[in-house]
């Protein structure tokens, strides 16, 4: 163990990650709040979204629309240390990569990050080898505040597809692990693989109820993928699908309070216009959802573009525009047509 202690591990910053801890010169509009940090090389899973899948072409650095340069851990280290005690950085997210094999690594990792972290920085972890509870616990005992198990596929059939396991079997660990560890274990859901509105937001609020965290984002057509030619979400269904995610997960919506189609399309929300309308006025929902402090710029579309999810807070015709088209075609409480 003092050898592996010892060995310098390799970091993979994103590349808004070095420019917002001033270890790259990118000018960004909007910087991250959290650094996001990967770890390993190329993942042993096969996952047909995933550029670190194995059967990927995208290449090493790159995961999501990201480039992910490789850092020195030392000058990592200080950086983080520094951003974290100014406040510019919020939280540290580790995102693993590689099999069970890499959980010792994983461990160190964390253990020397969360050191280099000024005190109150969270700290979170997305593991995405097989996991047993005892793995979890042992990654939280190394200093994650939180630990997240994706399940990105949101139905049975195309978890088997696109993620190659079984969706029962994920689902379980996820349910003994919020059972463990309350309030420490998240999830990421993706819109626009081919599942409907009904059993994304179903799942979601399933989760809720099991106290996991909860976090959405927008599927990206990633060039070298086995799923480079499938389409971007729609956005008018995206956004209905970000604000009744939003109300499930501030817990304002349950799963018998919402309608849908034969298709699978969301109706009708269970709750009055008004008070959506209100809640929702500055935008919120539409901004980046996952863990706290989680912003993840541009992960999902190019700049200049409209924005799936918004890394910062949206302008008034941004945050007027994105909830006219969340609630163009939907009824709500009291309302004629509605349930």
């Amino acid at each position: 163990m003092a050898g592996d202690m010892a060995e310098k591990l390799r970091f993979r910053p994103s590349a808004g990650t070095m420019a917002a801890l001033g270890l790259k010169d990118i000018k960004s509009d909007a910087p991250p709040t959290t650094a996001y940090i990967m770890l390993g090389e190329k993942c042993v899973r096969d996952c047909s979204f995933c550029a670190q899948a194995v059967h990927s072409t995208s290449g090493a650095g790159r995961l999501s629309r990201v480039t992910w340069p490789e850092a020195g851990e030392d000058e990592l280290l200080a950086a983080i240390k520094k951003a974290t005690a100014e406040g510019s950085i919020r939280r540290v997210c580790v995102q693993t990569v590689g099999g069970r094999g890499a959980l010792e690594t994983v461990c160190i990792a964390v253990s020397r990050l969360r050191a280099a972290c000024h005190t109150g920085t969270a700290f979170s972890v997305s593991f995405s080898a097989t996991a047993g509870l005892d793995d979890i616990g042992r990654i939280l005992d190394s200093g994650a505040d939180r630990v997240a198990l994706a399940i990105d596929a949101c139905n049975p059939k195309l978890h088997r597809r696109i993620k190659k396991a079984d969706m029962a079997a994920s689902r379980a660990l996820i349910t003994n692990a919020a059972k463990a560890f309350p309030g420490r274990i998240s999830t990421h859901l993706i819109a626009g693989m081919g599942e409907t509105e009904e059993e994304l937001l179903k799942l979601a609020s399933s989760l809720k109820e099991e106290g996991v965290g909860l976090g959405l984002f927008a599927f990206t057509p990633l060039r070298g993928t086995a799923m480079e030619g499938h389409p971007a979400p729609d956005m008018a269904s995206y956004r209905r699908v970000q604000l009744a995610f939003w109300l499930i997960k501030k817990g304002l919506l349950e799963e018998g309070a919402m309608g849908f189609d034969g298709s699978g399309r969301l109706l009708y929300v269970g709750l009055p216009r008004a008070e959506v309308e209100g809640l929702a006025f500055d935008g919120e929902p539409f901004r980046t959802s996952g863990c706290e402090w989680c912003n993840r710029p541009y992960y999902n579309e190019r700049p200049g573009t409209e924005l799936y999810n918004y890394p910062a807070p949206l302008s008034r015709d941004e945050a007027a525009r994105a909830l006219e088209e969340a609630t163009a075609r939907l009824r709500f409480a009291g309302e004629e047509g509605g349930r």
